[in-house]
């Protein structure tokens, strides 16, 4: 309930400052592929889980770039609202993870008539995560900053630095040794975030 309702709000607002602005703008469809920091801690709680189940752990593979498309409105005076999906991410092999990011966002940047243009962003963003051992998911606040360029062509380019306080939540299972050679398992929730820090380029269509 609290994710669709973060969302839900965020969309109004965004939806809100687009009817305001007029038409006097462009649409823009940023589309390309992002290093994302925290994969690699999902891996790790994956890896710990398999092994405190008794699996031997062949292979969990983890990708740490994905695939996004960022599309949004700009006026002519550089301010912007837009709607995110991705970077998508996967964990595949001996365990099942993939997560879907969704948010919603404002920006600034110089007005349009400038060919290279430094802008900045904030927004909310929700993950929809599903995995063997995905419990929760947590709405966060997210932004960075980012140079486009060639924005006078049909096909444009850039690099976006962005940092983002969303996370999901991981049952982790750690396997504890008592005396005489017993052990149990002890069940806990971690709290991950995944996106902490992307690095982006992408084309803009």
């Amino acid at each position: 309930m609290r994710r669709a309702s973060v969302l839900m709000v965020a969309t109004a607002v965004v939806l809100s400052l687009t009817v305001v602005g007029g038409h006097a703008g462009d649409f823009k469809v940023p589309l390309g592929l992002s290093y994302v920091s925290g994969v690699g801690d999902i891996t790790d709680i994956y890896e710990t889980n398999l092994e405190a189940e008794g699996y031997s752990v062949n292979s969990v593979d983890d990708i740490p770039v994905g695939l996004f498309v960022h599309p949004y409105y700009e006026w002519d005076c550089g301010v912007g609202v837009g709607f995110g999906l991705g970077p998508i991410m996967m964990i595949i092999g001996d365990a099942f993870f993939i997560d879907v990011p969704l948010g919603v966002d404002v920006r600034v940047s110089l007005p349009s008539r400038f060919k290279v243009s430094p802008y900045v962003f904030t927004g909310v963003r929700v993950h929809l995560a599903t995995g063997d051992y995905v419990e929760d998911t947590v709405p966060g606040i997210y932004g960075g900053v980012g140079v486009s360029f060639m924005r006078n062509r049909g096909v444009g380019m850039g690099i976006e630095v962005g940092f983002d306080t969303s996370s999901i939540e991981l049952e982790t299972q750690d396997t504890v040794y008592g005396s005489w050679g017993s052990s149990y398992t002890v069940r806990r929730l971690e709290e991950v975030e995944p996106m902490a820090v992307t690095v982006s380029l992408y084309a803009t269509l």
